[in-house]
């Protein structure tokens, strides 16, 4: 017979809080706090965490604290190492990116690592807590008297150390996003409400959008929407390495813009907000959802529109627009794109916007984001849990990545310059993110835009036109510009409506990246 170790809820609380905060609150501790503070810093921020914890918990219903923290746990042990692992925050952008993820994506990231921190750090402190304890609830009065004792401490810490808890309150928001359950029951909550809260009607963009006339040859414009591709490792930004190799038969009409900023550091975020009339520091998740887009304007404008995915779906981008998902297994490559790209184009005569979503570099298996045609550079990682690679693997698998970005994107201007006899061809590029590989501790992306280094943030975007294009742009002139100049996805709405030719009262003319370039 087990023997069962009898504890009050106020003991057994103080005792789960207390590890709590040692356990899952070291990663907020080390990397957020431990910068030449004061030595009392660490241990009084800890214990004001504690009595916060045990706080919050107390305020659960009393019969059934011990189930509710026998569900933490599991929670407690994934969120940890996802945070050790990648060094990601766990906030409301990666669970919105966990509850987006595929089958496909899921696969990758589940692997032994994973299932030993759930079964260590979860399964069996649940299993220990239901065999060995019994929680007796103390009354409402006990219960009550410890929380204001906690109340007092906390506010003895403050009292005695002003400074010190000041600096706490600084990195709240760090608290928020790096410490368990605090960090995924908030960002949850947040989704749910979210989710519960009525939608406002549709925000429509296109009451006064009228329909382009066709003279001569109508448009036909690709949008290549990229996935996890980060300018670094561009050679047509500057990098080492011939990464975009596919491209010098194309280069005398390439315009590529060396500085340009993402709109976030996810998909979640990122790909409505590239497609959104809103900028950067405007537009809030889920915005997408009840306003129209600049997808709507093309096709009020008389476009045909079509959005062709290879990442797991757009978002809410094109809810109102053509959709084709290709490849039904969820692990094909970004070429299934283009297997039947031209004749789909070809049965239409009007004015064509494609886009083409593509899983381009997309972690954590590089490795299978690229065909044998493009393995150039060896040793590479192979493995999904990326952090046991070393710097060298992970940034020649990523560049095998990036030569293979390469060739669809050449693949798909032969494409467009076999169909300019029929159309007015032209084609856009660029990344929703960047991604981080190893730098500075950190993998992959997501993290918060304010803290967010420069790979994650930083993106391709490049334009082709063909040699007698017939929008009437000055080539060198874009070049000239996009030397010069910064540039970012805000520019991307307006820059759309400008190359279709839409007059919409929207549209800003100075984020135009070709409105100063039209002869």
């Amino acid at each position: 017979m087990i023997k069962k170790q009898y504890l009050n809820s106020i003991t057994f609380l103080q005792i789960y809080s207390f590890l709590t905060t040692a356990i899952y609150g070291c990663f907020f501790f080390i990397h957020y706090l431990n910068r030449n503070l004061s030595p009392f810093y660490l241990p009084l921020c800890f214990i004001i965490v504690w009595q916060a914890l045990f706080i919050l918990f107390s305020l659960f219903p009393r019969n059934i604290i011990k189930t509710l923290c026998m569900f933490l746990l599991i929670g407690n042990a994934i969120a940890l190492y996802f945070m050790y692992a990648y060094h990601i925050p766990v906030d409301k952008i990666m669970i919105m990116n966990a509850l987006q993820t595929d089958q496909a994506e899921a696969s990758e990231i589940i692997n032994i690592n994973l299932i030993a921190t759930i079964i260590l750090l979860g399964i069996l402190p649940v299993i220990w807590i239901g065999l060995k304890t019994a929680i007796h609830p103390c009354s409402f009065q006990r219960t009550f008297k410890s929380i204001i004792l906690s109340l007092s401490i906390i506010l003895t810490c403050c009292i005695l150390a002003p400074s010190q808890t000041s600096k706490l309150m600084h990195h709240f928001k760090y608290l928020q996003i790096y410490l368990p359950p605090i960090n995924y029951l908030l960002s949850g909550g947040q989704i749910i409400i979210e989710k519960l809260t009525p939608q406002p009607p549709l925000q429509r963009l296109t009451d006064d959008i009228k329909k382009t006339t066709i003279s001569g040859k109508p448009n036909l414009i690709v949008f290549i929407v990229g996935e996890t591709t980060r300018a670094a490792n561009f050679s047509l930004n500057g990098y080492h390495r011939p990464t975009n190799k596919a491209l010098t038969p194309y280069l005398k009409d390439i315009i590529y813009y060396p500085d340009t900023g993402a709109c976030g550091t996810s998909t979640a975020i990122s790909v409505p907000c590239i497609f959104s009339v809103y900028n950067q520091k405007q537009f809030q998740s889920g915005s997408e959802q009840y306003t129209e887009n600049v997808l709507d304007i093309f096709k009020k404008a008389g476009y045909k529109v079509r959005w062709f995915d290879n990442d797991g779906g757009c978002k809410n981008v094109c809810n109102r627009v053509l959709y084709e998902e290709p490849c039904k297994n969820k692990t094909c490559s970004d070429n299934i794109l283009l297997n039947n790209l031209k004749n789909t184009i070809q049965k239409s005569k009007k004015n064509q916007l494609i886009i083409l979503h593509t899983r381009g570099s997309h972690g954590p298996s590089y490795h299978l984001r690229y065909e044998k045609e493009d393995d150039l550079y060896a040793p590479i990682c192979t493995i999904d849990d990326i952090w046991n690679c070393t710097p060298e693997e992970l940034v020649n698998v990523y560049d095998n990545t990036v030569h293979y970005v390469s060739r669809f994107i050449a693949k798909t201007i032969d494409i467009l310059k076999s169909l300019e006899k029929e159309y007015n061809t032209s084609l856009i590029y660029t990344s929703d993110h960047g991604e981080s590989l190893k730098e500075d501790g950190l993998f992959l992306h997501s993290a918060p835009m304010e803290t967010a280094p420069k790979y994650q943030t930083e993106v391709p975007l490049l334009i082709w036109l063909p040699q007698n294009n017939l929008y009437h742009l000055n080539k060198q002139c874009l070049k000239n510009k996009a030397s010069k100049n910064k540039y970012s996805h805000d520019n991307i709405f307006h820059s759309l409506l400008g190359l279709g030719n839409i007059k919409s009262s929207y549209y800003q003319r100075e984020l135009d990246i070709f409105a100063e370039c039209k002869r």
